[in-house]
């Protein structure tokens, strides 16, 4: 099980690697209005799509992530699975962040309502971070923070309410993370290292991301600030909230059940 996670990590690394040698020059600029908008082709369903949600999605996280972007954003409307596959580095995710660049998968399209703004606002709140760290240092964010920050933060995007009821159920049974305080980009903690599914995974940390902010919502902005000023997690989450990540956690423990 452990060369497993490791040779999982190690591949996802590399694949991302390759991704971020691919070119995107020729892609053309169809939208520049708070975000930069770029296609394959002058006509994209998906760029269309993507523009509607795109000024709500940065309003949204500038505001619950406590600071405008850095930098311009660019998202890429991906026209083939293909091309997707080239510029991700997989071909079943529907978006991801390469490169402070933003990709969105054409599968976009065929999902259930909802989809695209709460995705557009997940690879924003990335983006965002990455912005504020570089690729390196947001490595070193545990992936349980990151995950749960991006899922929580979308939840409030425009059309795109969000129930965790099911987290409850999933506790009680014994199928739960457990959140480390430390990242890294070679071999980060996800959902593999807890035998859950990547969904399961990402709306437990976003539930949990939510009762941290519940708790004691300032001392939720001083820790993201804090992550953003690059300080080491662990000891900005208990200069903010007092206690250690691991209290915290049994507290919410607690409440949950």
């Amino acid at each position: 099980m452990i060369f497993f996670v490791v040779a999982t990590s190690a591949c996802t690394t590399i694949k991302t690697a390759i991704a971020m040698t691919q070119s995107t020059d020729d892609f053309l600029l169809t939208s520049k209005k708070n975000g930069l908008i770029y296609t394959e082709s002058e006509s994209s369903p998906l760029a269309k799509e993507a523009e509607k949600y795109l000024d709500d999605a940065i309003k949204v996280i500038e505001i619950e992530q406590y600071r405008n972007f850095a930098k311009p954003v660019k998202i890429y409307a991906i026209s083939s699975l293909d091309s997707f596959k080239r510029h991700c580095g997989f071909r079943l995710v529907l978006g991801c962040v390469i490169n402070e660049k933003v990709f969105l998968s054409p599968r976009i399209l065929t999902q259930p309502v909802g989809t695209l703004p709460r995705l557009l606002t997940h690879e924003l709140s990335h983006l965002h971070i990455v912005q504020q760290l570089s690729m390196l240092k947001w490595g070193d964010v545990p992936t349980w923070f990151r995950e749960g920050l991006a899922v929580y933060v979308s939840s409030k995007s425009e059309g795109a309410k969000m129930d965790f009821s099911d987290v409850i159920d999933q506790f009680k049974e014994g199928e739960t993370f457990y959140p480390n305080e430390s990242g890294s980009i070679i071999f980060p903690k996800n959902h593999t290292n807890f035998n859950l599914s990547r969904p399961i995974f990402y709306r437990q940390a976003g539930n949990f991301v939510k009762f941290l902010y519940d708790s004691d919502n300032q001392g939720f902005r001083s820790l993201l600030l804090s992550v953003q000023d690059r300080k080491q997690f662990s000891e900005s989450f208990k200069e903010h909230y007092g206690v250690s990540l691991d209290e915290k956690w049994k507290e919410y423990k607690v409440k949950l059940i």
